[in-house]
């Protein structure tokens, strides 16, 4: 694993985490940027790439 690799993993782990959390005012583009993505497309690609679904999925589930 090359080291940008792992600190893109490190990244979405983040992302997921705050994701997963849910709250009607979480923004899926505010916390990529916080976690310092900073081009929203390639973001999303990696994303489902890593955990089969992409990121709204995962916001929409936590919100319930």
């Amino acid at each position: 694993m090359t080291p940008t690799t792992y600190i893109r993993d490190i990244r979405l782990e983040g992302v997921r985490r705050d994701l997963q959390k849910g709250g009607e005012t979480i923004k899926v583009g505010d916390v990529a940027f916080s976690c310092g993505f900073n081009h929203l497309g390639r973001f999303a690609s990696h994303y489902e790439a890593k955990f089969g679904e992409t990121p709204s999925r995962t916001l929409r589930r936590a919100i319930g």
